[in-house]
């Protein structure tokens, strides 16, 4: 029976007079005598040979995982022990063994893989291993680090793991150092664009879209300057005309946005009517709202009500004679409607339609006096309904929910007035919608107050509008019926002319993720909204990328 030294001696024998058979056949024998020393057999660390009646060596290639995963920083912390200066003064003979077996027991981990080339397997455990891992979460950077820094802690990690590795044949600790930290700078902007693909960085802008229902083209996702490629792909034929098909249908998901968003108060959802149907279908479904809830309710007016009107009458009086004539026929309807000082449900529902219709015209008129008339006519509303309140306040809480849903209606309706100058029927752009909740913003509140809102971005509803406005088109693309007419013509002549085939296949292929389904998908694909995953695992390679530190000593040194 061979003793593992001699094992060990023999090998190095047989590597110096260049036996690989014999080399191969004494490093399997080696790993296999440790193993089984591993286990409590082979009494004195003796090792008797296993397999068939000739004693032959069952050769079994070793597990590079293992070796890398656990192997490997055993041996690393082993080796830098060995190394020190106490270790060389108090255990000079354990130090010089240690570092004679680490590196006879590379070879013949070496002789025992029987091939040349990288070490995939044992690269991968390397990678992962605890030292590695501990060494990389030591290193990482907070998340928002500029790329110098994370590149820099990169560097700094990649250099320690290269440090604390094993040194194998002519390699140096520091040569591995220095490879490790060029590993680890290089590692860090490429892992960054790894993590950005696996889960993109999304624009706040566009996930709130997203949360809204609109589907922003697969340009608008990724920012202006890929946004500007699709904007000139816009003039192609095929792609251009799906690509504003699919710009305009984002359009459209806004317009149906604002819709809810004037619903969502009183819990309600829009049919998907678009336009002026769409606007006159959330009015009557709020105005049908007021009506069932004011049913059974009286209104007294109080002092603060009083108050309230006498300030508005001032308002009035500074105002051109037709605007004062409107408003003193409105005031006569209203007092002739009151009895006993009280105001009964059935006033309160008709004073409401009046109101709906007499503003609508006044701001449909669009002249400044018109419009300062409407507005003083809304505040006339308002204190009417907090009047309405304090009489009832068993119905406060579902009046108030009205009043919000009609703040947002009337946000909607001047956007929709907007659009109605523009002879847009009532489709709204973004810059509609932005106007509205300026002046909604200035009708709520001062100035002052109305400008500080605005600016710090509190307005209502001003942040489905600021989205819209920084991602959504800016206007309706042209409707496309040439276009999409040329497109039916072009695509089947295209696709029968094998000298167009290729082309009309390319244009195709293209335009899917602008097409019904396909824009779904590529939004979802480009939000990176595929679930939990893509959120963990890009988070371990953005803030572990100096776990990559690994493969720069092992292609320079060679471990194969």
């Amino acid at each position: 029976m061979a003793t593992l030294q001699e094992l060990e001696n023999a090998l190095v024998n047989a590597d110096k007079a260049g036996d690989t058979e014999a080399a191969q056949t004494l490093a399997q024998a080696i790993l296999q005598a440790r193993q089984v020393g591993s286990q409590g057999k082979g009494a004195s660390g003796s090792f008797a040979p296993q397999g068939g009646a000739s004693g032959q060596w069952q050769p079994e290639k070793p597990s590079g995982f293992r070796r890398g995963f656990l192997d490997d920083p055993i041996t690393g912390l082993r080796q830098l022990g060995a190394e020190t200066e106490i270790a060389a003064l108090l255990a000079p003979d354990w130090a010089r063994k240690t570092k004679q077996s680490i590196q006879s027991d590379e070879q013949a981990y070496q002789a025992a893989r029987g091939e040349n080339g990288m070490d995939w397997p044992r690269l991968g455990g390397q990678m992962i291993n605890p030292v590695n891992l501990g060494l990389a979460a030591l290193t990482k950077t907070p998340p928002g680090a500029s790329l110098p820094m994370r590149m820099g802690m990169s560097g700094v990690g990649g250099a320690m793991m290269g440090w604390v590795a094993p040194v194998y044949g002519d390699a140096t600790r520091e040569g591995q150092a220095a490879a490790g930290g060029v590993g680890g700078v290089v590692a860090a902007p490429i892992a960054g664009g790894v993590a950005r693909v696996v889960k993109p960085k999304v624009d706040p802008n566009v996930a709130l879209l997203r949360k809204e229902g609109i589907t922003p083209s697969l340009g608008q996702h990724f920012g202006d300057s890929v946004a500007k490629i699709e904007d000139k792909a816009a003039s192609i034929p095929i792609l251009g005309d799906i690509l504003n098909m699919s710009r305009g249908k984002s359009l459209d998901e806004l317009n149906l946005a604002v819709y809810n968003r004037a619903l969502a108060p009183v819990g309600m959802k829009h049919s998907g009517k678009l336009g002026q149907a769409g606007v006159s279908e959330v009015r009557r479904k709020l105005s049908d709202g007021y009506k069932m809830t004011l049913s059974g309710l009286k209104m007294k007016p109080d002092n603060q009500f009083t108050t309230e009107l006498t300030s508005l009458n001032g308002e009035v009086a500074q105002m051109m004679p037709a605007e004062q004539n409107i408003w003193a026929r409105m005031m006569a309807r209203l007092n002739s409607r009151t009895k006993a000082g009280e105001i009964d449900q059935d006033t309160l529902k008709t004073i409401h339609t009046t109101l709906d219709e007499v503003t609508d015209g006044l701001r449909r008129d669009g002249s400044f006096e018109k419009v300062e008339l409407a507005d003083t006519f809304d505040a006339l509303r308002s204190s009417l309904n907090e009047a309405v309140k304090r009489n009832n306040p068993q119905r406060q809480a579902a009046l108030s929910k009205l009043d919000d849903a009609w703040a947002n209606y009337s946000i909607l309706r001047d956007a929709a007035f907007q659009a109605e100058k523009r002879k847009g029927g009532g489709l709204i752009t973004p810059s509609d919608l932005e106007s509205a909740v300026v002046a909604h913003a200035k009708r709520d509140a001062s100035k002052a107050l109305a400008k500080g809102r605005i600016t710090e971005g509190q307005g209502r509803m001003q942040d489905l509008s600021t989205a819209a406005l920084r991602v959504l088109p800016s206007q309706y693309p042209d409707s496309g019926t040439t276009g999409r007419a040329l497109f039916a013509a072009g695509g089947v002549a295209g696709l029968t002319n094998p000298s167009t085939l290729p082309y009309a296949l390319s244009a195709f292929a293209a335009s899917t993720p602008y097409m019904p389904g396909g824009r779904t998908l590529a939004s979802w694909m480009a939000s990176g909204r595929q679930g939990q995953i893509p959120g963990l695992l890009s988070d371990v390679i953005r803030r572990s990328p100096a776990l990559a530190a690994p493969i720069a000593p092992s292609m320079i040194y060679g471990l194969d």
